[in-house]
């Protein structure tokens, strides 16, 4: 999937925007043009393409902004076009799409239609779903399902038109998956008031896989386990995530343009929960901080840990 070269360009986009080192290849050290000025002409040309990306992120144009960071191969082809730690971004440009989960006992059914699909969820089911959009308004429950597994075929948008509900609600579900699905509204984010476009109330085991998620808040949260990997989380008017009462990993995850419509919050918000990020990139979001937390028991703290991390152009 494309969208999942954005992932991985941007914690080494980011590593290397200001701070350009090394030699550009075909120009030796000791030719007529001094190193030092080849170097900063192609540093102010990756803070001037980074400050396109985080431009279009905060004017609430997110999906723009991605195709341009889906396009930085074309920035930097080469290695040897782009000096010090940007060289690495040629070993990034082509990625194969997430491989959908391993068969773990799972009978596979295949979908084509919102009516097959919400037909099929059942517990040891893996639903493959055929490219398209698929409308959920209303239909979008899941209810006390072990080992589950939805996994789009090719691009899949899975979306809502009703504004005070999540386009998916997983209650007391274990085990489940959702691999390489775009979910959101197909309404104004003005119309929208749920408390996350994806809705996991408890349960645990819960994996995302290459999706990208959208709305007022992107995923609310209080099962006893959630981990995203290369997952996008844009254009939320509000919160990214929130999390209840939850251990949460977020791998590879890109955060963009979040938090435009009420800025107050943060892109965070969590309760007696742990968030432990690795290789992430935050662009272009307008939330007032990264991460808040209100623990009403003192002995259950809740903690945010980063690794590998970027930050550009955000507001807090």
């Amino acid at each position: 999937m494309t969208r999942i070269i954005a992932i991985f360009l941007l914690p080494v986009l980011m590593l290397g925007l200001f701070a350009c080192t090394g030699n550009v290849s075909g120009l030796p050290v000791s030719g007529s043009i001094p190193m030092t000025a080849v170097q900063e002409s192609a540093a102010e040309t990756a803070d001037e393409f980074a400050n396109r990306v985080v431009s279009l992120a905060l004017e609430g144009r997110s999906s723009e902004a991605i195709e341009l960071l889906e396009g930085s191969e074309e920035q930097f082809p080469e290695p040897e076009s782009a000096p010090g730690e940007l060289r690495a971004l040629a070993s990034v440009t082509q990625l194969a799409d997430m491989a959908a989960p391993e068969d773990t006992g799972r009978t596979v059914v295949e979908v084509n239609s919102s009516r097959e699909l919400i037909a099929a969820l059942a517990s040891d089911t893996e639903i493959h779903i055929a490219e398209g959009t698929y409308d959920l308004s209303g239909l979008g429950f899941a209810l006390s399902l072990d080992n589950l597994a939805l996994v789009g075929s090719g691009e899949v948008r899975i979306l809502s038109g009703y504004g005070g509900e999540s386009v998916f609600y997983f209650a007391n579900c274990s085990n489940l998956t959702l691999c390489n699905i775009t979910f959101g509204y197909d309404i104004p984010l003005s119309e929208v008031s749920s408390d996350g476009t994806l809705t996991f109330e408890g349960g645990s085991g819960i994996s995302l896989i290459a999706c990208n998620i959208s709305g007022m808040n992107g995923i609310y949260c209080t099962a006893d386990s959630i981990s995203l990997s290369h997952c996008t989380i844009s254009d939320c008017g509000g919160s990214a995530v929130l999390l209840q009462d939850t251990e949460a990993s977020f791998v590879n995850c890109l955060f963009i343009g979040n938090g435009h419509s009420d800025g107050a919050q943060a892109l965070f918000s969590v309760q007696s929960s742990a968030a432990e990020l690795s290789g992430c990139a935050y662009i272009g979001n307008s939330c007032s901080e990264k991460y808040s937390s209100w623990d009403w028991n003192p002995s259950s703290r809740s903690s945010f840990n980063e690794q590998d991390c970027s930050d550009k152009g955000n507001l807090w």
